[in-house]
C-alpha cells in the first residue's frame, strides 16, 4: 500500500529559527522537535503516522513560501516514528512546483559537465575529472549518447547547450548562494580564478528532462532552475563529500533506467549516501507537475535489462555501511569473479547479500538473481536453479546449457545459504572459467575453498565511531516496536538498550529474537533472562530456519567431521579470545590443532581479530552456551584443569614482569584474558583445587586490585581466604598477604577501622614469624589512614610501634615512609622546620638505593611535603627525580602523577609556561596505560585553564608535536624546557 500526502509549506515558521546543518544527531532531533509543529500540521504529522510501515509514502510539499523554503525538510524527524528521521524508512520527499513541465526530447543524449576553478574560494576537486568519466560510463553502460565537458567555462557550456538538446544534464564541481543570485562556480580560462554562471541565465538554454546538480549548496540554484519549467532537478544542500556524492549519483541513475519514478530513485540513492557516510538528508528534489513519473528508459533504444529477480525484505536494511562498500568495491573489480560472504548463522549474510544485490543490479546488464541454496542437496539441483532464475519460463539446464546461457551474459547471481553444497563448489569455478562476463556472490558458513575466491568474514553488527552499537540498537527498536508498538529507545533505556546488544553480541538475529520477548517480559527483565539463559530466550514460534537460535548453532556443528566437533568442544573452554600458544598447550581433540583450528575458522565457528600481541581467535558465547548444553561436562572437566593450568602459568609470568617493572605489558596482558582468567579461577575454586588457587592468589590477587577488576578480585579472595585460614600455621605467607590486600581495598572504599583491622591482623601475624619490615609496613599504613582522618593519637601510636621494633630491623624504604609520615603530621600541626627535618631524613635513606616502585611513594610524598613547606625548589627537584625513576621502571601512573605534582609546585612559584608544559606532557600517556591518572590531568588541565586561561595549554601542546609523550616527559624530568618544533 502507498500514500501521497500533500502539505504546504507554512509561513508561520519563526524567523530566528535556522537548521543546525553541521550538527549532531541530538542538535539535530532538537532543533527538528522544536521547527516541525510550525511546518508539518499535526493532521499531516498523524497521516505520516497511519502510513508508516504500510508502504512508501510520497510527501509533496508545495512551493515554499519566501520565509520558509530554505528549511533542510528532508532533515525533519518525528519522536513517534521508528527512526525517528523522515527520510529514513518509506518516506519520499518532492518539493512540487505547479510549472507545466517543458517539453523534453525522446533522444537519450546526457551532457556531463565538470569544472575546477582551483582558486581560494572553491579549493580543488583533484577527483572530480575521474568522477565525471564514472559517471558517463555508468550512462553509457546504459545505452546513453555522453557528451563531457570538461574544464567549463559559462560560455562553452552556454555553446554545448544550444548544440544538442539533451535529456540528462549532470554538473560536478562548486557553487554558491551570492547576494546577486544563485551561481556554478565555473573556470575563467585564468589559473586560480572562477567565473560564475548564474542560474536565471542558465535556465534559458536548458531543455532537458532532468538536471543534476552534484555541487554542495546547491539547492537555490535548482529552485530557480525548476521554477523556470524544467520537470525535474536534483541537487544538495549542504556540504557533501565527493565520493558519497558519486555513489548518490550512481544509485540515483540506476533507479532511473529501471524505471523507477523519479523520488523513488532519489530515495533508493539517499540510502546509498548514507551507506557510504554522507548526510542522508542533503539531496533534494524538485519536479514540475507530473513530472515525478519520469524515468530515463524507454530513451536508451536497445538497452531493456531484466527487471532483478530478488526476495523482497519488509525491514529496512540497518548498518553495515562500510561491508556495503568493501564488498560492492571488491565485485565491481574485474579480478572478482566470486566473493564469498561467510559468517556464523544469524550474523545477517542474506540480508546484507540482498543489500548488496539492490545496489549492483543496475551495473549488471544481464541483471541479478537470486538462488536460495536451502533446499537444494546435488549438482544438478544447483545446475537448474541457476538456469532456472536465468529463465524461469526456460526447458530444464545442464551445465553445457548453463554455460552457454552465462556465456558473455553480464550478470550478478547470488547463491544464498551454500554451505552445505561446498563440495559442488568445482562447478562454480568450471562456469566461471567457462563463461566469461558473470559474477557470483556466495553467502556461507563455510568458506567454499576454491581458487579465485575472495571471502568477507562478517561478524557482529558493530561499527567504528563513536557509537559502535548504534546499529545493533536501531535493528533492537526496529523489531522491539513489531512486539510492542508503543516501544522506543529513549535517554532513560538506552544504557539498558545497549547491555542488552552488548549480551546479544550484537548478532542482528539474536537482537531479531530477543525483541519479540517483550511482548512478555520488561526490557530489564529481557536483559537478565539473557545473561542467565540465552538460548531459552532466543526462539520463537514457527519451523523457518532462523526461528531458534540453539536450531542455528546446531546447524554449524553439523558441518563438521567428528574430530572437528571434539575440538569445537574444546575450544569452548576459553572466555574472551585465545591464542596459538594458548591453543596449544589447552586442546587435544585434534592430532593437528593447526588445521584442526585452521577448519573451525572456515567454518565460521571461530573468529579472528588482531590485537596489539597479534593474532587471536575468539568463540562467541553464544556458541559456548550451546556446548555447555550439549557437552558431557565430565567430558570437558580435563580441557578445564588443562586451560586452568596453563593461565595459572600465564599469571606467574604476568607477576614477574610486574616485580621487574613492566608494568604495562603486564596490564595489558591481563585485560586481554581477563575472561580467561576469571574463567580458570573460578574453575579450580569450584573444584577446590587448592594448589592452583593459591598460585592465582599469589600471582596476581594484587594486580586485581590494581587493575580495577574489583569483581575478579573478590572471587578469587572468596577461594583463597578459606585455604589460607585453614593453613595459616603451616603457610602463613598468603593469609598475610591477603590480609594487606583487603587492608588496601577497604581503605579505598573509605572503610577505615575495616582497613585498621585487617592491617593490624597483618602485623601480629608478620610480628609472629620475624617479618619486622613487613609488621612496620602494615604500621604506615594505618599511620597514613589517621593522619587523613586527622586522628593524631592513631597516627604516634603506629609511629610509636615502628619505633620500637627498631630501625636494625627495618628496610631503608619503610623508615623513610615512616618519616614521610611524620613530616606530613608535622604540616598539619604547623611545624614547618621539623617537616622539612624528617623529609630531608627520608631523603638520605633512600637517595642511593636503585629505583624500585616501592621508592615512588616516598618521593611523590617528599615533593608534596617540601612544597608544603614552601621549599619549591626541593619539591621540584624531588618530582623531577620521581618521573625519572618511574621512567626507569615504566611506572606510567607514577610518571603522570610525578607530572601533575611537577605543575602544582611550577604554578604556585609562577612558572606558568612550565607548568602547562608538565600538564600537557600528563595527559600525553598512552589511552591503555592508566585511566584514572589521565582522568586527573585532564581536570587539572580544565582548571589550570579556567585560572590561566587557555593560551598557556595551546602554547604548550605546540611544542610537544611531533614528540612522543616519552621524550617529552624525558625533557621535563631532566629541568629542560621545551621549545616549538622548527619547520623544515
Amino acid at each position: 500500500m502507498s500514500g501521497r500526502i500533500l502539505a504546504e509549506e507554512s509561513t508561520l515558521l519563526p524567523k530566528r529559527t535556522s537548521a543546525p546543518l553541521s550538527a549532531n544527531e541530538d542538535e539535530w532531533v532538537a532543533w527538528s522537535e522544536a521547527v516541525i509543529p510550525y511546518v508539518l500540521p499535526s493532521a499531516i504529522r498523524q497521516s505520516l503516522l497511519e502510513f508508516a510501515g504500510r508502504g512508501p509514502i510520497q510527501l509533496a510539499v508545495f512551493d515554499p513560501a519566501e520565509l520558509a523554503k530554505h528549511i533542510p525538510w528532508e532533515g525533519l524527524c518525528h519522536r513517534d516514528m521508528i527512526h525517528g528521521f523522515l527520510s529514513i524508512g518509506s518516506l519520499r520527499w518532492v518539493r512540487q512546483l505547479d510549472q507545466i513541465p517543458a517539453q523534453s526530447t525522446p533522444d537519450a543524449c546526457a551532457l556531463v559537465v565538470w569544472a575546477d576553478p582551483g582558486s581560494l574560494d572553491y579549493p580543488p576537486l583533484p577527483n572530480v575529472s575521474s568522477e565525471a568519466e564514472r559517471i558517463a560510463a555508468g550512462l553509457r553502460e546504459h545505452g546513453f549518447h555522453v557528451d563531457i565537458l570538461p574544464s567549463a567555462t559559462p560560455h562553452g557550456l552556454i555553446k554545448a547547450l544550444s548544440g544538442r538538446q539533451y535529456r540528462l544534464i549532470h554538473f560536478s564541481g562548486h557553487a554558491n548562494e551570492l547576494p546577486s543570485g544563485a551561481a556554478l562556480a565555473l573556470e575563467s580560462g585564468r589559473p586560480g580564478s572562477a567565473d560564475m554562471l548564474y542560474a536565471d541565465k542558465l535556465a534559458k538554454h536548458v531543455s532537458a528532462s532532468l538536471v543534476v546538480l552534484a555541487a554542495c549548496n546547491t539547492k537555490v540554484f535548482a529552485h530557480t532552475l525548476a521554477k523556470t519549467g524544467i520537470p525535474a532537478v536534483v541537487a544538495f544542500q549542504n556540504a557533501t563529500p565527493d565520493f558519497s556524492a558519486v555513489q548518490f549519483c550512481a544509485a540515483l541513475y540506476g533507479g532511473l533506467v529501471r524505471c523507477a519514478p523519479i523520488s523513488e530513485a532519489v530515495h533508493e540513492a539517499r540510502g546509498a549516501l548514507a551507506r557510504c557516510g554522507g548526510e542522508w538528508f542533503a539531496p533534494v528534489l524538485y519536479v514540475n507537475g507530473d513530472a515525478d513519473e519520469l524515468t530515463l528508459r524507454g530513451s536508451a533504444a536497445g538497452v531493456a535489462r531484466p527487471k532483478p529477480r530478488l526476495p523482497t525484505e519488509d525491514r529496512p536494511f540497518l548498518g553495515r555501511t562500510s561491508e556495503l562498500l568493501e564488498i560492492s568495491d571488491r565485485i565491481r573489480r574485474p579480478d572478482s569473479r566470486l566473493v564469498t560472504i561467510t559468517g556464523l548463522g544469524g550474523m545477517g549474510k542474506s540480508r546484507l547479500a540482498l543489500g548488496l544485490a539492490q545496489e549492483l543490479a543496475p551495473e549488471f546488464s544481464g541483471g541479478a538473481h537470486w538462488i536460495d541454496c536451502t533446499a537444494i542437496h546435488s549438482e544438478a539441483d544447483l545446475v537448474g536453479a541457476m538456469g532456472a532464475a536465468l529463465d524461469p519460463n526456460g526447458q530444464a539446464y545442464d551445465e553445457a546449457r548453463l554455460s552457454d546461457a552465462l556465456a558473455g551474459n553480464r550478470a550478478l547471481l547470488v547463491l544464498d545459504c551454500f554451505e552445505r553444497l561446498v563440495d559442488h563448489a568445482d562447478l562454480l569455478v568450471r562456469l566461471l572459467r567457462s563463461a566469461p562476463g558473470f559474477k557470483l556472490l556466495v553467502t556461507s558458513r563455510r568458506l567454499l575453498g576454491v581458487s579465485g575466491e575472495y571471502e568477507y568474514p562478517l561478524g557482529p553488527l558493530v561499527s567504528s565511531g563513536r557509537s559502535p552499537l548504534q546499529s545493533a540498537i536501531d535493528l533492537f527498536e526496529q523489531a522491539a516496536t513489531q512486539a510492542k508498538s508503543s516501544f522506543r529507545v529513549t535517554r532513560a533505556n538506552r544504557v539498558q538498550v545497549r547491555i542488552l546488544v552488548e549480551a546479544l553480541e550484537a548478532m542482528p538475529l539474536a537482537i531479531i529474537l530477543a525483541a519479540g520477548r517483550l511482548r512478555t517480559m520488561d526490557l530489564e527483565q529481557l536483559t537478565a533472562r539473557v545473561h542467565q539463559q540465552r538460548l531459552q530466550v532466543l526462539q520463537r514460534s514457527g519451523n523457518d530456519r532462523h526461528a531458534n537460535m540453539a536450531q542455528v548453532v546446531q546447524g554449524s556443528f553439523e558441518l563438521l567431521n567428528p574430530a572437528e566437533h571434539t575440538l569445537m568442544n574444546e575450544c569452548s573452554v576459553f572466555h574472551g579470545g585465545f591464542d596459538w600458544e594458548a591453543a596449544e598447550a589447552v586442546l587435544r581433540g585434534a592430532d593437528n590443532v593447526l588445521d584442526g583450528i585452521t577448519a573451525l575458522r572456515e567454518n565460521s565457528l571461530l573468529s579472528t581479530f588482531d590485537t596489539d600481541s597479534g593474532l587471536r581467535f575468539r568463540i562467541l558465547d553464544t556458541v559456548r552456551e550451546y556446548v555447555e548444553g550439549h557437552c558431557d561436562p565430565d567430558v570437558l572437566a580435563p580441557v578445564q584443569l588443562r586451560h586452568a593450568e596453563y593461565f595459572v602459568r600465564r599469571a606467574s609470568r604476568l607477576r614477574d614482569d610486574w616485580d621487574q617493572g613492566h608494568w604495562q605489558i603486564a596490564n595489558s596482558a591481563l585485560w586481554t584474558d581477563a575472561a580467561n582468567f576469571r574463567a580458570a579461577v573460578a574453575f579450580v575454586g569450584a573444584q577446590r583445587n587448592q594448589e592452583l588457587v593459591r598460585k592465582f592468589a599469589r600471582s596476581i590477587l594484587r594486580w586485581y586490585l590494581e587493575a580495577g577488576l574489583r569483581s575478579d578480585f573478590d572471587l578469587l579472595l572468596s577461594f583463597a581466604e578459606p585455604i589460607a585460614l585453614s593453613d595459616a600455621s603451616n603457610d602463613p605467607h598468603l593469609l598475610i598477604e591477603l590480609r594487606g590486600l583487603q587492608g588496601e581495598c577497604m581503605r579505598r572504599e573509605h572503610r577505615a577501622s575495616e582497613a585498621t583491622g585487617y592491617w593490624l591482623d597483618r602485623a601480629k601475624r608478620c610480628e609472629a614469624i620475624g617479618e619486622f619490615d613487613m609488621a612496620a609496613d602494615s604500621y604506615t599504613d594505618i599511620a597514613s589512614l589517621g593522619l587523613v582522618l586527622d586522628e593524631p593519637e592513631t597516627v604516634n601510636a603506629m609511629l610509636a610501634r615502628i619505633e620500637k621494633i627498631g630501625s636494625a630491623r627495618i628496610s631503608s624504604h619503610i623508615r623513610a615512609a615512616a618519616l614521610v609520615i611524620q613530616a606530613r603530621a608535622s604540616l598539619r600541626w604547623g611545624l614547618q622546620e621539623e617537616a622539612v627535618d624528617a623529609g630531608r631524613r627520608a631523603e638520605d635513606l633512600i637517595a642511593d638505593l636503585p629505583a624500585e616502585p616501592r621508592a615512588l611513594f616516598i618521593w611523590m610524598s617528599l615533593s608534596i611535603v617540601y612544597r608544603s613547606a614552601g621549599s619549591f625548589y626541593r619539591s621540584e627537584v624531588i618530582a623531577r627525580r620521581l618521573i625519572r625513576q618511574a621512567l626507569e621502571l615504566w611506572h606510567l601512573q607514577s610518571v603522570v602523577r610525578g607530572l601533575l605534582e611537577l605543575a602544582r609546585t611550577l604554578e604556585q612559584e609562577g612558572k606558568l609556561a612550565d607548568a602547562a608544559a608538565a600538564i600537557v606532557a600528563g595527559e600525553m600517556i598512552p589511552r591503555h596505560a592508566s585511566p584514572q591518572a589521565r582522568a586527573e590531568a585532564r581536570k587539572y588541565r580544565e582548571d589550570f585553564a579556567s585560572r590561566h586561561g587557555s593560551s598557556l595549554i595551546a602554547d604548550a601542546e605546540a611544542c610537544t608535536v611531533r614528540r612522543d609523550w616519552r621524550s617529552v616527559a624525558t625533557t621535563l624530568a631532566a629541568g629542560d624546557r621545551l621549545h616549538p618544533p622548527t619547520t623544515p
